[in-house]
């Protein structure tokens, strides 16, 4: 079955998601000896990576779905 334009844009959005997350970390890891606010900086950017991780799965599963029985409307 093909997707939906709606789950395309979904599925978009969950892997630019991934890559906020990947950004993140790449980001925690850069700054996370820089001054005395390192472990500050680290945490929120470790939060924001967990965020956009877990917003990137919810996205890729919603994108993802066999909407097949859900989409038809006999009425």
């Amino acid at each position: 079955m093909s997707k939906t334009l709606s789950q395309k844009i979904t599925f978009a959005i969950a892997l630019l998601c991934y890559l906020a997350a990947a950004g993140c970390v790449v980001g925690a890891f850069y700054y996370g000896g820089v001054g005395e606010d390192s472990s500050i900086l680290k945490a929120s950017l470790g939060a924001t990576a967990f965020f956009f991780f877990t917003a990137g799965v919810v996205l890729h599963v919603i994108g993802t779905a066999r909407l097949k029985g859900l989409l038809q409307f006999n009425d």
